[in-house]
């Protein structure tokens, strides 16, 4: 749909879900590679902040949203990914991002980033994750 919207063309958005989603042993795209679907889904928000920018849509809070949307997918794109994580983090968010409590990130994480940063955030993260 991204595409299309790019590219000029209206999209009509229906608010009524009619996706019939099919969970299948083998041949999922879903669930085939998860790393591999979660670093599309990330670089997708990169291109849509791009597009953004380049159409001079990118500004006040759109532009807050869009990055803390991103930083959202790099968070769980480090999961599977860190290397491309922190290629992406450090690419395109800008120096001194601070990232706002959201769905996937608490008021607690925010601090700690503060302090820390992403890159030890996520580290210390994963080991309170592991001793438990």
């Amino acid at each position: 749909m991204f595409r299309l919207l790019a590219k000029g063309y209206n999209v009509l958005v229906d608010s009524e879900i009619l996706t019939v989603i099919r969970v299948r042993q083998q041949g999922s795209i879903s669930v085939h590679n998860r790393a591999e679907n979660w670093l599309r889904y990330t670089e997708l928000r990169v291109k849509i902040i791009q597009h953004l920018r380049e159409s001079g849509q990118y500004s006040g809070s759109r532009a807050e949203t869009a990055m803390q949307i991103l930083f959202n997918a790099i968070r769980i794109l480090y999961n599977f990914n860190k290397h491309d994580a922190l290629r992406i983090y450090n690419t395109e968010l800008p120096k001194g991002f601070q990232p706002q409590p959201s769905t996937n990130t608490s008021s607690l994480y925010c601090k700690i980033y503060s302090v820390f940063g992403f890159s030890w955030t996520e580290r210390l993260r994963h080991i309170f994750r592991r001793s438990l």
